[in-house]
This record gives C-alpha cells, sequence and structure tokens, in this order.
C-alpha cells in the first residue's frame, strides 16, 4: 500500500473502503439510468425552435459536467494502476471539475430565481452578489490543502488538513448557504402566485415549487453527509458521498431545466395560450432570455404575485 501523505495517516478499514465502493457503484448507475432516462428529453431541446438559448446551454453544461465529473472521479477511485508521479498530476482534476458543476448548479438556481421573482432588481443584486461570493470561497475552500492518496495503485484527493474552518468541509456549507438564500426567494414568489395565479398556471407553478424543494432536500441531505465525511480526521479515508453528491447535482439540476419545460409545452398543444417556461413566469420579454424561456414572439400569459414588484426593495 503507497499512500502520499503525512506520517499520521491511518490506512481505511477493509469495511469503510466497501462502503465507499458500493456507495459509489449506486452513484454511477442510478447517473447512467438518469441519463438514458432523459435523453428524449434532450433531443427535444436541439429541435426544438429556442434551440439556441439559454436554457439549452445550461441543460448542456450541467448534464456534460456532471458526466465529466463522475467519469474522472471515478476511474481515480477505480483505477489501480497509478503511479506516484501520475497520481501527483491527476488528483486535482476532479476537484476542478467539481467547483465547474457546482458554479453552473449555482448559476441555473440563481436565475431560476430571478426569473420567478419577475426579474426583481433587487433579488438579482442579492442573487449575483451572493454568487460571486460563494464561488470565490468554494474554488479556495476546495483547493486548499489537497493531497494525493493512494491506496493500492489508485488515485484520490483529500484535504491534509480537514479540521480547519477553510476546508473541504465549508465548502459544502457555502454550497448550502446559497442554495437556501435563492430556494427561499423563488418558493415565497411561488406561494404567492399559487394563491394569486389563475388556473391556468397553477399547475405549472405546483410543479416549480415542488422541484425547487425536492432540489432542496436532496442537495442539502447529500451536502450535510459530506460536512461529516469531510472533517474526519483520518484524511486517507475517501469520502463515500461525493460521488452521490455529483449524480444527484446533475439530477435534480436537470430537473428543474426538465420538468416545467415539458409541462408547458404540453399545454401549448392544448390551448392558444403560450407560457412562458421554467424558471420564469412573466409576460413581457426583456433583453435577457430566463433558463427554457419560449421568444417566440407570441403571447404570453403573466402569473404576478399579488404584491408590489418591489417587495425585497422595501
Amino acid at each position: 500500500m503507497v499512500m502520499l501523505a503525512t506520517d499520521t495517516t491511518i490506512p481505511p478499514s477493509p469495511d469503510k473502503l466497501a462502503v465507499d465502493t458500493n456507495l459509489r457503484v449506486v452513484s454511477i448507475a442510478v447517473a447512467i439510468s438518469e441519463y438514458f432516462y432523459t435523453l428524449p428529453s434532450e433531443y427535444r431541446l436541439y429541435i426544438s425552435a429556442d434551440r439556441r438559448k439559454l436554457g439549452l446551454t445550461l441543460f448542456i453544461l450541467i448534464r456534460y459536467s456532471s458526466v465529466i465529473l463522475m467519469v474522472i472521479s471515478n476511474m481515480g477511485y477505480f483505477y489501480d494502476h497509478f503511479s506516484p508521479k501520475s497520481c501527483g498530476h491527476y488528483y486535482y482534476v476532479a476537484p476542478v471539475f467539481k467547483v465547474i458543476q457546482l458554479m453552473v448548479s449555482q448559476a441555473i438556481l440563481g436565475l431560476r430565481t430571478y426569473c420567478i421573482s419577475i426579474r426583481n432588481i433587487w433579488v438579482g443584486r442579492i442573487i449575483l452578489s451572493t454568487y460571486v461570493i460563494v464561488v470565490g470561497f468554494q474554488w479556495f475552500s476546495n483547493l486548499l490543502y489537497l493531497i494525493p492518496i493512494m491506496t493500492n495503485g489508485n488515485c484520490v484527493a483529500a484535504s491534509s488538513h480537514p479540521q480547519l474552518p477553510v476546508s473541504a468541509w465549508s465548502f459544502y456549507l457555502a454550497a448550502m448557504l446559497f442554495d437556501c438564500i435563492a430556494l427561499s426567494i423563488s418558493t415565497v414568489y411561488l406561494l404567492r402566485m399559487r394563491v394569486a395565479g389563475a388556473s391556468s398556471v397553477s399547475r405549472l407553478v405546483n410543479i416549480m415549487l415542488y422541484d425547487g424543494l425536492g432540489y432542496f432536500v436532496a442537495l442539502t441531505a447529500v451536502n450535510t453527509l459530506n460536512v461529516f465525511l469531510h472533517r474526519e480526521i483520518n484524511h486517507s479515508i475517501p469520502s463515500s458521498g461525493v460521488s452521490l453528491g455529483y449524480a444527484i447535482t446533475g439530477i435534480m439540476n436537470q430537473r428543474l431545466l426538465i420538468h416545467p419545460r415539458e409541462l408547458s409545452e404540453a399545454r401549448r398543444k392544448e390551448t392558444s395560450i403560450v407560457l412562458t417556461l421554467p424558471p420564469t413566469l412573466h409576460v413581457i420579454p426583456r433583453n435577457m432570455p430566463c433558463p427554457g424561456e419560449t421568444t417566440d414572439g407570441r403571447a404570453v400569459t403573466r402569473a404576478r404575485p399579488s404584491s408590489s414588484r418591489n417587495d425585497f426593495a422595501n
């Protein structure tokens, strides 16, 4: 057994390695099944009239950054022919793509919140400033104190100081903070739309509301698990939750884009009223399209909260 770590490293027990391996296999199976399940939705995005719009771009970015990250991370874990030199170059790749995936995920969530607020200027400023601060902190905390660890020829990254305030575990706290802020704002607006909106948009609002709550529960659960695992004093034990987190992040973000869009497409076939697509419910076209939004020049139905547009400014 070769370890590229400090002398205090304790080799992981066979039971813990078995748990980590099983969780990674489960995450790979879930990610593969979800990928093939959503292929028809991806195809519909490519052939749709608004295929060049922001929704398709974000969908491709989150989908394939997640695929690349899953491949790189699990190749480092399961491939057992790394040399110390090759591992010294390879171990940084997965952590870098990990931050990239989360940047795309938070961009989707932030734009969704901004559009649901009917492009409220103060909501936009809050989301943008929080995004910049959180992303900067995530790059710093996730890559700080990283060391390569080899166990029986594989190659994974771990923090050499997991107990420090700024380390890999605080990366997940920052992610949960952004999710909480963005989803709290969007949930308030969606609840108002649910009460005051027309029946023609109530089902769309409900789907967006439940997708957001499901996103929060799933991502908070896996991020909380990773906080505890990354604070493990014995940093030679690879985190059992990272691969599961990559898979869930990709799946939940794709669903945020797919579910309301497909409902709107179905409703368009039943009525001449064209609903805006996720993550926005508004009428007046603006210069910046929202993810999944249709801007084909036809009428759009508004579902505006009964309260003032500038509630967050007061």
